[in-house]
């Protein structure tokens, strides 16, 4: 039998393919200034000197290979050539006994640049004194970067540890930013700002300690999850943890500390060129809270906003089974400029508890939303003696009060019982203990949202529980199960 056109294209494209894999090949550059044998990059003996030493494209480094980046080079990597679907290009800084690290010294404005390039992974690299940022990865798609590590990125201006703006479908997972080696002027991660591509990218189990700007900034499209975010406390600069600035975003599971909010949506308009309308946004599953280093300076836990007016729109936004504790500005606060549009919000089995203060632990500001959906929430605060937790459009209220104007019916307002627990202190355990209000006092949401902060299924006993935790139906906190991260590649 003759084979069809269909069959011999198929086969075609199959040799095609065996043929880029298996000459997938493995480079190597090690820093400027000497020679190493051949200097070809083919092997370590012979490496490159030096990155403007590189070949790439069909003679050097293209889709599918590997780079390995050893030793410390003081010049700023530009990757010349992009990958493919199925064989990206990977720059790696693992290799054995010689682990890559870039510090200009200041002297570059990016550590790596893999700005408008395709399928271009980055891993395993010590990032370090870049100008502006540690790697520029604007207009890029599908960029993965995994396990790096920044430390002390700009001298100053808008700078980023990763800088994903008008990116699209990146993959940042598993790196670490921190000031353990001097100050890091500059936000954290920075992804899909100002793109609109419908395609996600994934921000995930990132640690982002002690920064001076914000640690992530979402635009359009994108997952953030089991992320460490803490110790933003440079009041100077306002420093966010957790900041989405576009539609379509998942915040999940996530642990966010002493930051000026905690995890803020934030709308604005600001004319032509400068407007983020934040619909369909999820927040759900994070363990947001304040310590004593935090209480010092104020805090607030989730934090919603529109500014100004227009184009700056908030709908169906969802906050469920978090726990917000010790953030003593507001714990969970909705506000902005009359005139902006404000649609439906639905606050559902939060635990909310010590946080306000001066202000409140749910504090409904300003103009409201078209329809507010809030009950099942346990909500208790040892500011106010007379149990005033909330706050709504300048009034402060009881439980009472609140379900007096239709919400709460299902509301808890007693202490809720964490593991280990001092208000304001660091080392506090926020799972629940036995006869915690909030153990089987929430209701089921749908399967999107049945997982609690440690991946265990929703319910563990005969109804689901308030806040970020489940607690296990044999008696005592689920232990957490082995890592369950999504898959996107």
């Amino acid at each position: 039998m003759k084979k069809t056109m269909g069959a011999v294209a198929f086969q075609v494209f199959l040799a095609i393919m065996l043929v880029s894999v298996c000459s997938a090949r493995d480079w190597y550059v090690r820093p400027a200034g000497s020679g190493y044998g051949s200097g070809d990059g083919t092997s370590y003996a012979n490496a490159w000197s030096g990155f403007s030493r590189i070949v790439w494209g069909a003679n050097g480094v293209t889709a599918g290979d590997v780079l390995y980046v050893c030793g410390t080079h003081g010049e700023k990597l530009t990757v010349g050539a992009s990958g493919a679907s199925g064989a990206k290009i990977a720059i790696r800084g693992n290799y054995s006994g010689d682990p890559g690290v870039i510090n200009p010294n200041y002297g570059a404005n990016h550590c790596i640049d893999i700005s408008n390039r395709r399928y271009v992974a980055v891993e395993g690299l010590i990032l370090r004194r870049s100008s502006a940022s540690g790697i520029n990865a604007q207009n890029s798609y599908k960029a993965d970067i995994r396990n790096c590590q920044f430390r002390s990125i700009s001298s100053g201006g808008t700078s980023f540890g990763i800088d994903g703006r008008y990116a699209s479908a990146m993959f940042i997972y598993g790196n670490s930013m921190n000031s353990s080696e001097g100050s890091f002027n500059a936000s954290g991660i920075v992804v899909n700002l100002g793109t609109a591509s419908s395609e996600t990218s994934v921000v995930e189990r990132n640690t982002i300690i002690g920064i001076q700007v914000d640690g992530i900034v979402t635009g359009n499209n994108v997952v953030v999850t089991g992320n460490t975010v803490g110790e933003l406390l440079n009041t100077s600069s306002h420093s966010d943890g957790i900041v989405v600035q576009g539609s379509n975003v998942v915040v999940r599971q996530n642990t966010v500390y002493d930051c000026t909010q905690c995890i803020y949506v934030d709308s604005f308009d600001y004319g032509s060129g400068a407007q983020t309308p934040c619909n369909n946004v999820s927040i759900w599953g994070n363990l947001v809270y304040g310590t004593s280093r935090g209480h010092s300076v104020g805090i607030n836990g989730i934090s919603i906003h529109i500014e100004t007016q227009g184009a700056a729109v908030i709908d169906n936004l969802k906050i469920y089974n978090n726990t917000v504790a010790d953030c003593n500005y507001n714990g969970i606060t909705f506000g902005g400029a009359s005139g902006g549009n404000f649609g439906s919000v639905t606050v559902v089995n939060n635990i909310v508890v010590n946080s306000g203060g001066n202000n409140m632990c749910v504090n409904f500001n300003s103009q409201p939303p078209r329809s507010v959906t809030m009950d099942y929430n346990l909500v208790y605060s040892n500011y106010d003696s007379s149990g005033r937790a909330w706050r709504w459009y300048g009034s402060s209220k009881t439980l009472a009060e609140m379900r007096a104007l239709g919400h709460e019916a299902h509301g808890k307002s007693q202490a809720p019982a964490f593991t280990k627990y001092t208000q304001n202190a660091d080392g506090n355990v926020f799972t629940l203990t036995s006869g915690s209000q909030a153990i089987d006092s929430g209701t089921g949401l749908a399967s999107e949202y049945a997982r609690d902060r440690n991946n265990y299924s929703r319910p563990q006993g005969s109804a689901w529980d308030m806040g970020c935790y489940e607690y296990g139906s044999s008696g005592g906190n689920v232990s957490p199960p082995r890592n369950l991260r999504i898959r996107f590649r």
